[in-house]
């Protein structure tokens, strides 16, 4: 008797259900997967889910990949409830990953408990008649079905959107006052600071002003206190009457607190919130590093290597971030800069060197973006109010921006805020620029061509690349690009560099493939620059000095003069680096001095 016992203890189920409870849970799972997966649909689409800054443009790849395996799991689930749990506890796994880093916590809970049940039901009611050491098998399964749904989705975001190379060694100031600060609009004799106060400030002293004391590193001497002006969430302060090429330090002083005039010592060892050099005049050797390319949260030791190259000047040539913002919503773009600009590796760079910022498509809008993004007057709006920049357009009007940086003039076009739809033919009326845009920069060229030793044009997206209908770079705007080459050959424009970014890849061609003028004539090198933080990829070419493809990279220009014998020359080394500062490509060019030019 106790041997029959025991055979059919062995036998037991694991969980006794009625068999009407089984059927009953089975409608309920499945009715319960349907609202989910429309929950989801709606709850993306209304701005219902909380996400962190910059992470709700993963979506257009979260939601349609998961909704898509879990509708599948359902329709096992309806045959086969071991085969629908097994898929569904796979993506929820793989939902746990993805949607922990987009998500604040607690909606991130939320989703990923919305879309275990399911799944956690199916397996119950395919193993709740099975014998206990069968129903363990099935669980064990369907555990490792998850674990692999977890690597697959931690693999996938690494692969995707996670760090290309190691992290930087650089840590925020202890004792500052902001969240970030940065200076931009440097020439040789000022500079634009833009900073974001931090949560300190002394509301009960009534007064809300910020200003800046600057003080040249070398001697100490206080030599300006600017009264901040506020933009937004910001303050601006704009400093002049500096002296050409040196180092100043800047020390912000909290609203109530009290603020000096230009003495030799104002404070015993004050804070320097940040450091900037004045541009060089005349025939001096400058250096310009540039990158684009930054993923959401980017803290790279590409950052560290730039900043300890101590360029003139550090240019930013688009896709700061990969928020693709889609909507007319300040707040979304303000959260994101603030992402990137407080992190310790970018925050190190941008207090210790100028930098210049020319957005491209992925922190201007979404993918390809074009004038007719909804999300144009937040873009513009809050770009005024976090850049220090050269821009002189209205608030509604694209930012394109030139400067000088010793004997260059440096030329930044903006190819979004102002271009027609990349899919649309390309025709004669096809622009990219804009009618303003473009006759402005040839303006600035045809100056530039007789004052200027070298001028660099900086177009975020490729010019190189055989003409196509429908391309989001210039050769999708080929017309376009041919006029502006004709342009450039009929007026004896040859000292000319182009920096541009975008691709995944640093690149450089010597001008063999630049020439895109009615038959042919004089071309100009190019070097392409990414990506700072984001996987590789290339676009456009060929390039006569090659590509390479990767994250942890960034371009350096080094210009040099050589005068006397009236030989006057100007030589150019442009060259591609990853984040240790090696050289994966180079090439250098010299330019006879056979214009006027200033020095």
């Amino acid at each position: 008797m106790s041997a029959v016992t025991s055979v059919l203890r062995r036998r037991r189920p694991l969980l006794p259900l009625a068999p009407e409870v089984v059927r009953l849970l089975h409608r309920v799972s499945l009715f319960w997967a349907l609202a989910v997966i429309a929950g989801l649909e709606v709850a993306g689409r209304t701005g219902w889910l909380a996400y962190k800054p910059g992470f709700s443009a993963y979506e257009i790849i979260v939601r349609p990949l998961f909704v898509g395996l879990f509708v599948l799991g359902a329709i096992l689930a309806w045959k086969w409830e071991i085969l629908g749990g097994m898929l569904a506890t796979f993506t929820a796994a793989g939902m746990l990953v993805w949607y922990g880093r987009q998500l604040e916590a607690w909606n991130a809970t939320i989703v990923v408990i919305a879309f275990s049940v399911p799944g956690i039901a199916w397996l119950l009611l395919d193993l709740h008649d099975q014998r206990p050491r069968l129903a363990v098998v099935g669980i064990v399964v369907a555990s490792v079905a998850g674990a692999v749904g977890f690597d697959v989705g931690a693999s996938s975001w690494d692969d995707y959107f996670g760090a290309t190379h190691p992290g930087s060694a650089a840590e925020l100031p202890e004792g500052t006052v902001v969240d970030w600060i940065w200076t931009g609009g440097v020439t040789s004799d000022a500079a634009t600071i833009v900073a974001k106060p931090d949560d300190r400030r002394d509301e009960s002293s009534g007064d809300d002003t910020w200003s800046a004391r600057i003080s040249e590193r070398a001697t100490g001497v206080v030599v300006a206190d600017v009264v901040g002006m506020v933009e937004g969430a910001t303050v601006h302060f704009e400093v002049s009457g500096l002296e050409p090429d040196t180092e100043y330090g800047v020390e912000l002083v909290e609203p109530g607190a009290p603020t000096s005039g230009p003495t030799a010592d104002p404070t015993p060892e004050p804070l320097e919130e940040a450091v900037f050099r004045t541009f060089p005049d005349g025939r001096t050797d400058v250096t310009i590093a540039i990158a684009s390319c930054m993923r959401v949260g980017t803290n790279g030791a590409v950052f560290d290597t730039i900043a300890g190259l101590d360029p003139t000047v550090f240019i930013q040539d688009g896709d700061f971030h990969y928020a693709n913002i889609g909507d007319d919503d300040p707040d979304e773009f303000r959260d994101v800069m603030d992402v990137n600009l407080s992190r310790p590796g970018p925050s190190n760079l941008f207090r210790s060197v100028p930098i210049a910022y020319v957005w491209d498509d992925h922190d201007y809008g979404g993918n390809n973006a074009d004038a007719t993004s909804p999300s144009r007057p937040a873009a513009l709006e809050v770009y005024r109010e976090y850049v220090p920049s050269y821009v002189t357009t209205g608030p509604d009007d694209p930012i394109y921006q030139a400067f000088d940086v010793g004997a260059v003039r440096v030329i930044l076009t903006d190819p979004r805020s102002a271009r027609d739809p990349s899919g649309q033919v390309d025709d004669a009326d096809k622009t990219m620029l804009g009618a303003e845009q473009k006759a402005w920069l040839e303006r600035e060229l045809l100056a530039a061509r007789n004052t200027h030793a070298l001028t660099v044009w900086v177009s975020p997206v490729g010019w190189i690349g055989e003409a196509t209908v429908g391309g989001d770079a210039w050769d999708g705007y080929s017309t376009e690009r041919r006029e502006l080459a004709n342009f450039i050959v009929e007026h004896d424009i040859d000292r000319l560099v182009m920096l541009s970014g975008d691709a995944h890849m640093v690149a450089i061609d010597d001008g063999t493939n630049t020439g895109y003028a009615d038959g042919g004539g004089p071309s100009f090198p190019v070097l392409h620059a990414a990506a700072l933080d984001r996987p590789g990829h290339s676009k456009g070419g060929p390039y006569s000095e090659g590509a390479v493809l990767g994250g942890g990279q960034f371009g350096l220009v080094e210009i040099s003069y050589f005068d006397g014998g009236g030989e006057d020359s100007v030589e150019v080394r442009l060259s591609g680096r990853d984040w240790t500062g090696a050289i994966l490509l180079s090439y250098e060019v010299t330019f006879p001095l056979d214009r006027p030019s200033p020095g």
